[in-house]
């Protein structure tokens, strides 16, 4: 099972509009829905039904994983400095960590846990 956050929110046009997008290529769209949460205190529900299918390509965001970790580092530090939300560090770590080791790159894996326990 592959984990991620889901795009398919509605939000009120007058909260949305006072959290701007941080100029990334990658995690752009997730920092934006945690800021939404933290800010607006907002509460997420899920459906079981599948709404939204991300189809990858070699070309996609997705497969560039060195983009994909150095998204996920700007995502912590920007966390670590502005909200109060530690317990995001393990499950992007693990994240990064799975990533690479899904693509047999055991020297990687090993290698972005040096980086975030750097930050």
């Amino acid at each position: 099972m592959i984990e991620f956050f889901n795009v398919c929110y509605l939000f009120r046009r007058e909260k949305a509009n006072k959290i701007k997008f941080k100029d990334i290529s990658h995690t752009e769209d997730i920092l934006f829905f945690i800021e939404m949460a933290y800010i607006h205190n907002a509460r997420y529900g899920c459906v079981e039904d599948f709404i939204y299918i991300y189809r990858k390509h070699p070309n996609s965001a997705m497969t560039n994983h060195e983009k994909l970790e150095k998204g996920y580092i700007f995502f912590i530090k920007y966390i670590k400095n502005n909200l109060n939300l530690p317990f995001l560090f393990i499950q992007i770590l693990k994240i990064i960590f799975l990533i690479w080791l899904k693509d047999r790159n055991i020297k990687k894996s090993m290698l972005s846990i040096c980086h975030f326990i750097v930050i």
